[in-house]
């Protein structure tokens, strides 16, 4: 198996009006980026990938704007 996955052109369709399955080429394209993501082999949890950043502080929100010659500005307003 190649350590590289070759992008499947859109002129390839994904399912194989032959057999009904999934075309070769689709199929090796999925295969190889499963094997380069570690085969099912990681330990991520479902819930590491839910955890979110962490809450800004409860007294500040902060917003951006953006001025009339297109520069941003941070503001810190108290709630």
């Amino acid at each position: 198996m190649p350590e590289y996955t070759s992008i499947v052109p859109p002129r390839i369709p994904f399912i194989d009006a032959g057999t009904g399955f999934v075309s070769r080429e689709w199929y090796q394209f999925f295969l190889s980026l499963y094997t380069l993501t570690g085969s099912g082999t990681n330990n991520v949890s479902l819930s590491d990938l839910q955890v979110g950043p962490p809450p800004l502080e409860s007294t500040y929100q902060y917003f951006i704007t953006v001025a009339q010659d297109d520069t941003l500005t941070w503001l810190s307003m108290h709630t």
